[in-house]
C-alpha cells in the first residue's frame, strides 16, 4: 500500500526536476541516526543532486515537523529532532516514487497533527471477544 502525503505547498513554481540520485550533504550525528532510511536513496559522490540534511528549528516547527525545500539539483530538508527528518525523508520517498522521480519546486512546511502517526486497522468482524 502506498500512502502518498498531502504536503501543503507555501511557495510553488511551475518548474521542476528530475531527481534520480544525490549527493549527501549533512552533519555526522544526523547521518547516524537516519542511516537506516538513506537506504532507500540512491546516494553517489559525483552527482549534481544535493540532499541536504539539517537538524534545525525553521519556520516554527513542532518536535517531528519538517520542512522542505526543493530547487534545481537540491532538496533541503529541516527539522528540530532525527524524527522529523526521518518523517521528510519518508515523504520525499513517496514523493519521488508517486511522480516518477520529478518533483515540482517550492517549499512546505509540515506539522504533526497527532504526536504518534501510523495507520489504524480495524478488522474485527461482529461481536468482540470479551
Amino acid at each position: 500500500m502506498t500512502c502518498i502525503p498531502k504536503i501543503n505547498w507555501s511557495k510553488q513554481s511551475d518548474d521542476s526536476s528530475f531527481f534520480l540520485d544525490f549527493r549527501l550533504e549533512a552533519e555526522d550525528g544526523i547521518k547516524g541516526q537516519v542511516k537506516r532510511y538513506l537506504g532507500f536513496f540512491r546516494l553517489y559522490d559525483g552527482s549534481v543532486n544535493t540532499l541536504f540534511l539539517r537538524q534545525e528549528n525553521t519556520q516554527g516547527l513542532k518536535a517531528d515537523g519538517f520542512f522542505f525545500k526543493i530547487d534545481t539539483n537540491s532538496v533541503q530538508i529541516f527539522s528540530p529532532t532525527a524524527r522529523g527528518i526521518h518523517h521528510g525523508l519518508s515523504a520525499l520517498r513517496q514523493l519521488l516514487k508517486s511522480q516518477d522521480n520529478k518533483l515540482s519546486h517550492g517549499e512546505a512546511a509540515q506539522n504533526p497533527d497527532f504526536e504518534h502517526r501510523g495507520i489504524m486497522l480495524d478488522v474485527s468482524r461482529g461481536k468482540m471477544a470479551t
